[in-house]
């Protein structure tokens, strides 16, 4: 992931956004995206992968079988996620300070998957000087978001905009269930503000 889109640092590393196929299958020895060939597309809702792969493990064996073309889907922005800790009931993240432009209204949404039941998401809307929420704008004013949506507007008690008081924020979105897990974030402007 990256803030800037030139400084990157890897999202659990380690872990396979396409592991191989099982024992015996196809692509069960190596897969290999890329090269020009591989580049995600957006269709619909989805985010499609093609992938080149064969029995063979890179490296290792000799080159025993024809590669093949599958087709691997994620939702749009499901390259990481970010979830609850195992051993803890509620877990948070808190974002760097966040520039707002408060001569527009802004609205937040998340693309998120939250499991019932008990799952949910919430966010806390700081004053980045104070680490403090804005009033009106703490956990227990936040309506939970759940289910399964790939944009998903969040909402306090009072309104469903971001302060317009504030010059910079962070968010900090608690995240509950063992099955929660929160993708991305974004801003839109309202269109009561175009």
């Amino acid at each position: 992931m990256s803030r800037d889109g030139f400084n990157y640092v890897r999202v659990k590393n380690g872990e396979f956004i396409l592991p191989r196929g099982p024992a015996g299958a196809w692509d069960s020895g190596s897969i290999a995206v890329g090269y020009g060939i591989g580049i995600p597309l957006r269709v619909g809702e989805k985010v499609r992968v093609y992938y080149g792969g064969n029995t063979s493990h890179h490296g290792t064996d000799p080159w025993r079988a024809s590669a093949a073309v599958g087709l691997a889907e994620l939702r749009p922005d499901g390259w990481a996620y970010l979830e609850p800790s195992l051993d803890a009931p509620v877990s948070y993240v808190t974002t760097i300070p966040l520039a707002v432009n408060s001569a527009q209204a802004r609205k937040l949404f998340i693309n998120a998957e939250v499991q019932p039941p008990g799952g949910e998401i919430r966010v806390e809307v700081l004053n980045a000087a104070t680490n403090k929420p804005f009033q009106g704008y703490a956990k227990q004013d936040c309506r939970p978001v759940s289910g399964n949506s790939t944009s998903s507007q969040v909402s306090w008690k009072q309104t469903d905009l971001l302060p317009k008081t504030a010059k910079e924020i962070r968010l900090r979105f608690y995240l509950t269930g063992s099955e929660t897990r929160l993708y991305s974030f974004w801003f839109e402007r309202s269109k009561s503000d175009t």
